[in-house]
């Protein structure tokens, strides 16, 4: 049993005791306002919250919540609207390995970047260290943010796993390493593959080997599959109804809802805004299908699978 939750439990057995010493007394006053004065019901919300705090946390990890989704399937948006709700904090793409951001392989002034100044530095175990760091620092600031009311969330850049390189992991490596430390609350945003396809293309962000739509919808399904149907959430029915959305995602997440974040997701920024943005959340105009890669779509068996999968139609949402 962790420290936090043996103390809330402590706690909560010390404010019944001391609720029913009072009580024990208070048939012998006879003067009703004292009474009222030391009415039971004054701690009743201190004892539900503990309740409510022991019952939603039973691992007694702290809570960490995590939005996973793939590269130009709407997740820069949704993480938007996520950072506009009541004091809710996002981290945009964070993953302890991924080198994509050294773009030329040579050392960039970043004082504040560990991780990558270790890198250059050629530490040994390099990997291993990047593990540390990272669930360390997310750690200190989920503790910061928590201790100043607040709600941290993780975007996960799951491109850094499933679309670089030449093999990808059967599970997010952000989720495997956090979940020793946290109970975890996350969900996974999707977009039709070829709507995703067609921009990582236009953006050249195929770093996968080889490059072609079969394999990219074969690490699509591998990415898609470690995560239960309930945690789904489809780009095309956000757009189509923002509002209800995000009030499921807030659900699954377990964050403060508020309607407001209509009026200031524009004005928050994250990394990977590289979509067609805008202030007005709506669907966009599907990019025309090149007839190459119309070639590629019709003789790609993982498509399919992957349609079936995410409960997609072949010619959209």
């Amino acid at each position: 049993m962790s420290k936090l939750k043996g103390n809330l439990i402590s706690l909560n057995n010390e404010l019944r005791g001391a609720t029913a010493l009072i009580e024990g007394h208070l048939g012998k006053l006879s003067d009703s306002s004292i009474k009222g004065e030391f009415s039971s019901q004054s701690t009743e919300n201190i004892l539900e919250k503990c309740e409510k705090i022991i019952a939603n946390n039973p691992s007694g990890k702290p809570v960490l919540r995590i939005i996973h989704h793939l590269a130009c399937s709407g997740g820069t948006l949704i993480s938007k609207c996520l950072s506009a709700l009541p004091n809710t904090f996002l981290l945009s793409e964070v993953h302890p390995r991924t080198t994509l951001h050294i773009q030329d392989g040579r050392p960039r002034f970043s004082p504040s970047d560990i991780t990558m100044l270790s890198r250059f530095a050629n530490l040994p175990n390099i990997d291993a260290l990047s593990d540390k760091l990272f669930c360390d620092n997310v750690k200190t600031v989920n503790d910061h943010v928590s201790l100043n009311g607040g709600y941290l969330v993780l975007r996960d850049h799951s491109h850094s796993d499933y679309c670089v390189g030449e093999t990808f992991p059967s599970r997010s490596l952000v989720l495997t390493l956090l979940e020793q430390v946290f109970d975890i609350k996350n969900i996974v945003s999707v977009r039709h593959p070829v709507d995703c396809y067609l921009s990582m293309k236009l953006k050249s962000w195929t770093h996968f080997s080889p490059p072609n739509f079969e394999e990219y919808c074969t690490r699509y399904l591998a990415f898609v599959s470690q995560f239960a149907e309930e945690k789904i959430v489809k780009y095309e029915d956000f757009v189509e109804d923002s509002n209800e959305c995000l009030k499921r995602v807030s659900s699954l997440l377990d964050l403060p809802y508020s309607d407001d974040f209509n009026e200031t997701f524009s004005i928050f920024n994250v990394t990977g805004d590289s979509g067609r943005g805008g202030e007005t959340i709506a669907p966009k105009i599907r990019r025309e299908v090149p007839e190459e890669v119309q070639k590629e779509i019709s003789t790609s068996n993982s498509f399919t699978k992957l349609l079936e999968e995410l409960d997609y139609k072949s010619e959209g949402a």
